[in-house]
């Protein structure tokens, strides 16, 4: 074989070495994009969590005091009682339905509602609150001059209640006992005695009446 002959047969051998060393590289990187992108089940993880969310948040009872915090953990919605700190692993049963785990307790949620409602063991309904009831803060100088001054209960006429405020508090004052009832402030409108496990609401009215919530059922309005 000729120097030329032998020449060229090394050219086309380098060039193709080249080409499969090329290709080779190729499906090298596509493998390697594809080991580095997120696995089916990954991008189902999230797509289940972003779906779950929507449900997390604090659900009050109709008592006005004990809460159930709903929240994602590792994937799973959980519940968890405020009062006794009890947390129940959820497993989904429907769009919006889950139950317990372990106990099989059901729940379904209601979205559509205003605030959101979750059903827990078909007859109680909670409501979303847009506060974590465990926190508490001191309300404004202007809220508390707002919220002062004599109340009457509305199913019982003969019952009043002054609010007054002691150091930055504020403080019920029972007219038929004189018992001063120290309020709590998780909100401008949310109060809460611990003691005697006394929920208080304030609420403006359009005309810019005051009108307070005890308890679940008691609505006291303010006279002066």
């Amino acid at each position: 074989m000729t120097n030329k002959m032998v020449l060229a047969f090394s050219l086309l051998l380098a060039a193709g070495m080249s080409k499969m060393y090329v290709n080779a590289g190729i499906w090298s990187a596509m493998a390697s994009l594809a080991f580095e992108s997120p696995s089916d089940s990954l991008v189902w993880k999230d797509h289940q969590e972003n779906g779950l969310q929507k449900f997390e948040g604090f659900y009050r009872f109709p008592n006005r005091v004990a809460y159930i915090h709903f929240v994602l953990n590792n994937g799973k919605l959980e519940a968890r009682q405020l009062w006794d700190g009890r947390v129940y692993v959820l497993q989904s049963t429907g769009e919006s339905s889950f139950q317990s785990v372990d106990e099989g307790y059901k729940l379904v949620f209601d979205l559509t509602t205003v605030p959101s409602q979750v059903k827990i063991l078909g007859r109680v309904i909670l409501s979303k609150v847009s506060f974590d009831p465990g926190k508490r803060q001191e309300p404004s100088k202007r809220v508390r001059q707002q919220y002062q001054g004599r109340y009457r209960l509305a199913k019982d006429t003969n019952m009043w209640i002054r609010v007054a405020e002691k150091q930055g508090i504020l403080v019920l004052h029972q007219e038929w006992d004189n018992k001063e009832i120290v309020l709590e402030s998780m909100t401008d409108s949310e109060y809460i005695n611990e003691e005697l496990i006394m929920p208080v609401s304030f609420e403006i009215l359009d005309k810019g009446g005051v009108r307070m919530h005890c308890f679940e059922n008691d609505i006291w309005e303010k006279i002066n």
